[in-house]
């Protein structure tokens, strides 16, 4: 798993870590989210976009993150 997997928590990692691996071998993958620990300790809710490029010849992903924690929480609160 990359190192920079590691703030995903433990729970969502095989699921991130698969994601990533599909990605890069040029599979689409849809939108997905998961958990991610901050510095401070907090838990927060993560949803990802992004695409296969190629970057100095090798594969990588271009993406964007959205921090979707106040979503998140709306939605449980609306439940």
């Amino acid at each position: 798993m990359p190192s920079n997997l590691t703030i995903v928590v433990e729970e969502d990692r095989a699921m991130v870590n698969e994601a990533v691996r599909r990605r890069l071998s040029g599979d689409i993958v849809p939108p997905y989210s998961f958990r991610m620990r901050r510095k401070d300790g907090e838990v927060v809710d993560l949803e990802v976009y992004g695409a296969q490029i190629y970057f100095r010849g090798q594969p990588a992903i271009l993406g964007t993150v959205l921090d979707i924690t106040q979503r998140k929480r709306s939605e449980e609160r609306l439940r």
